[in-house]
């Protein structure tokens, strides 16, 4: 097991093939910090999966409205797919696919190809 801070990972420069975030961009404090690291450690071509919750999505709305994860959710802060893409775009990525239904999107990126 690696023990460390997202936003400045103990893994070697361009050491992994693909990373894979799932529920965990509403619990980053920045983002955008977290995949820039994250394009640091993979190599070129990687892939970065995110899944989450979006925004307003029918997932979110739903545990709002019911209240059952309120703790677990309070802490946390929705994007939408349009900001999470935004996100990726500003840090090395592009987004190769998208899978959203019931407001839990599936992206899958890829880093840019390195001058």
């Amino acid at each position: 097991m690696i023990r460390g801070k997202a936003e400045t990972l103990p893994i070697r420069e361009k050491s992994c093939s693909s990373v894979l975030l799932v529920t965990v961009i509403c619990y980053l404090h920045d983002p955008k910090a977290v995949f820039r690291e994250l394009c640091r450690i993979l190599i070129s071509r990687g892939f970065l999966i995110i899944a989450f919750l979006e925004r307003e999505g029918l997932m979110h709305q739903k545990y709002l409205r019911e209240g059952g994860k309120g703790r677990f959710l309070s802490r946390a802060h929705f994007y939408s797919e349009e900001e999470v893409h935004a996100f990726l775009k500003e840090t090395g990525f592009r987004v190769i696919k998208v899978d959203s239904r019931i407001g839990f999107c599936v992206i899958v990126s890829q880093k840019d190809l390195e001058e």
